[in-house]
């Protein structure tokens, strides 16, 4: 089974609880911050 792949882009606090639910939920997550 394939995961889903989400790129989340920005790393405050929205950004940050997004991805942790999304690889909480089996997704493969990439965090884009500068």
């Amino acid at each position: 089974m394939n995961a889903t792949r989400i790129a989340v882009i920005g790393a405050g606090a929205w950004g940050i609880a997004l991805a942790v639910q999304a690889a909480r939920a089996g997704a493969r997550v990439h965090l884009w911050a500068r």
